[in-house]
Order: C-alpha cells, then structure tokens, then sequence
C-alpha cells in the first residue's frame, strides 16, 4: 500500500513537472530590445533578468529580479528597463547601476505607450481598482483613470487617444447551450462563434479617452476572454490573440469577428511598439502578422534534443530583426521574414 501511495505521489509530481515547460509563463517569455537596437533583456521564471549584446548573442550582465519575470520594455533613451513580475510588481530598473530604483505594488497587464515614454497597468488595489500611467524616466505616477471594477484586459493606441478595457460580463447575460446541443453541421471558426455566443460568458468592451479619462464608449459583447492572451489596438480596431488561437477582432462599435491565424497555440505572444506587427508561436513554430494587410509571414525553428521547445515571448527591434525567448531558455534571432539567423542558450 505505502509504496503504490508512493508511486502515485511520484506520478502526480512528474505530471507537474511535465506540464509546466508548456504553460504560457515558463521558460522566457519575457522579451524587450533596447531602442538602438544593441541590447536585448529577456526573463522568466528563473528570477533573473538577462542582458544580452544583440550583435554578439552573448550574456554580458544579469539583474536579480527577485520573482518570476513576465513582461519586459525599455523606455525611450535605453536608460531604464521596465518589468512585470508574477508577485504583481512594476519595477523599475537602472540599467547602468544594475539596480532597483522604484516599485509599485497591485500593477499588472503592463503596456507600453512609445508616444509619451510611459507604461501603463491596471492597479487592482482592493477596492480602489485605476488605471495607472507612469514615467518610464524615473517610475513616476503620471494620472490614474479610476475604474469601477476588476478589468482582466487593458490596451492603448500608439497615438494614445483610446484607452481600452475588458471586464467580466453580467451574470445571466447570454444562455448556455450544451455541448451536445451544437449544431452539428457547424464548423472551424463557425462552430467556435456559436459556442463563445452559448456559454454564458460574455466581456464588457469598454473604450476611455486617456487625455480627459471619461468613457466614451461600452458595449457587452459574446468574447470573453479567459485564458493568456495579449491586446493590438489600431486606429481602427481591437485585436485580441489568445492562447488557443481563437482570436478576436472588434471594432470601435464593438462588433467582434473570430479568426485563426497558423496552425499552432499561441505559447507566446509578441506586439509591436506601433502595433502593427502581431508575433505569435508554440511547438518550433509560429507566424508574424501584418495588422495592417492582415498578412502573415509564418516561422519554424529546428528542434533541439529532449523535451519540445515552445516559442514563449517576442520582441521587435526597430530595424526589423525579431526576437524570441524559449522554454528552453533559448534566445531566437530572426530576420524581418522569420528566417532564423542565431540562437544562443541563456543561463
């Protein structure tokens, strides 16, 4: 009896430890380039934050991060790195001392606004729930836009004039159809449409402009979002891609159209500064796309021995050169075209 405990004990274990390369946050995914292009920073879930020379694809310099890494951004001069870390941090880091220089707590789906060289979260203090607007010069907090409630998703345009949010729907808004009950003759990206509109589930779409800080615009739609997934806003549009590659267009009067870009689940996910680029990717492979021409460029990376690698994190260069971190904790380069041109472990 003790050792068949024994040996189920050790079963459930080794599941976790076999489930975990493939979750959305392992590995590296988190990836920035510094804005002249010469250094990268990537982090993860070994609490350290890498500097990389992007010429040479060699580790020059580590920053403790103290807990799991998630989203990274230089700001605007290269002077300070910005990251998102798993206990709900926003850190603010002096990359020539290497140190620390500020921290906000309850701060998380950090974004980034070029424009201003500022970063943005939603700050889910309890009860006083805001979305915050900080200096990427010093971390400063700019202006707060108070919310009434929890969000699960912010995003804001390049030219920041429109400040979108997406929070959990009302209760008993949309009825609940069966899985058993799914017309049979619907299919591919139909059949996903009508059981997002039949599971009694549904996100309030709700648009604010950033420079008064009023809504100007909410509508509850069928979308909910309730895996990993990542915001485009355009000028014309929201773009939502997730985890399992059901994703989301929705325009400014909140009418949402489902599509599927590649073949693979979207372990991780990459946006341009000026958001008119979308990389995605999961096992060795992955696609970029073009949110203005809707074209897609689609990428694959040789498999290493062991366990499958998983592309977990992107970042655009401004020359065009894309980056990728790994669940390998590998670090990718690419041309503009997904061509691979390097890869380097990172440890």
């Amino acid at each position: 009896m003790r050792n068949t405990l024994f040996s189920l004990l050790m079963l459930f274990f080794l599941s976790g430890l076999m489930l975990l390369p493939v979750t959305p946050r392992s590995g590296l995914p988190a990836v920035a380039v510094s804005p002249n292009g010469k250094l990268v920073a990537v982090g993860g879930i070994s609490r350290v934050i890498y500097l990389i020379d992007s010429g040479k694809m060699e580790v020059i310099d580590r920053i403790p991060a103290g807990t799991q890494v998630l989203n990274l951004a230089f700001n605007n001069d290269g002077s300070i790195l910005v990251s998102e870390n798993r206990d709900e941090t926003l850190n603010f880091f002096n990359i020539k001392e290497k140190k620390l220089i500020r921290q906000f707590k309850y701060s998380v789906g950090m974004i980034v606004s070029t424009l201003k060289n500022e970063v943005v979260v939603f700050s889910k203090k309890y009860k006083n729930y805001s979305v915050n607007f900080h200096s990427m010069k010093d971390g400063a907090l700019l202006r707060s836009i108070p919310l009434e409630s929890k969000v699960k998703m912010i995003g804001i345009d390049p030219a920041q004039k429109r400040l979108i949010t997406l929070s959990k729907g009302p209760k008993n808004s949309e009825k609940i159809v069966r899985s058993s009950a799914i017309p049979k003759d619907l299919k591919g990206i139909e059949r996903e449409k009508f059981k997002m509109m039949n599971d009694g589930k549904t996100s309030v779409f709700t648009i604010y402009d950033p420079a008064s800080k009023k809504k100007v615009f909410e509508k509850n739609i069928y979308f909910s979002v309730s895996q990993y997934a990542k915001m485009a806003v355009t000028s014309d549009e929201v773009i939502l891609m997730t985890y399992g590659n059901t994703n989301a267009k929705i325009s400014k009067t909140g009418e949402v159209t489902l599509f599927k870009k590649g073949k693979q689940f979207n372990y991780g996910i990459g946006i341009s500064s000026d958001q008119k680029l979308i990389a995605s990717g999961g096992l060795r492979r992955g696609m970029i796309l073009d949110t203005e021409t809707n074209k897609v460029e689609l990428l694959t990376i040789p498999s290493i021995p062991g366990w499958p690698e998983y592309l977990k994190g992107f970042a655009f260069a401004k020359e065009g050169t894309i980056f990728a971190g790994t669940s390998a904790f590998r670090l990718i380069k690419m041309d503009k075209n997904g061509n691979l041109l390097k890869a380097i472990p990172v440890y």
